[in-house]
């Protein structure tokens, strides 16, 4: 969770205290499991977590995005 802080300035800005991935977060919540889809686990979806590091997931995410988009600028020129 994001703590705002408030500078000398009046600037407003986000402070993370902990760094976490949305499943990392979602893993610790009370009975994360009841919020599953049926046939899902906790046990597949840390496997699936764990095939890509953060990093390589992120490069992967851009590189999707970019093709989206470029699938878009096609279509509307």
């Amino acid at each position: 969770m994001a703590q705002i802080v408030e500078e000398p300035n009046g600037k407003r800005r986000r402070v993370y205290r902990r760094w976490a991935t949305p499943f990392e977060i979602f893993s610790q919540t009370p009975q994360c499991r009841t919020y599953l889809r049926p046939g899902v686990s906790m046990a597949e979806l840390e496997r699936f977590a764990k095939v890509q590091s953060d990093t390589e997931a992120a490069i992967e995410m851009q590189r999707a995005k970019r093709q989206l988009l470029a699938g878009i600028a096609k279509q509307t020129a």
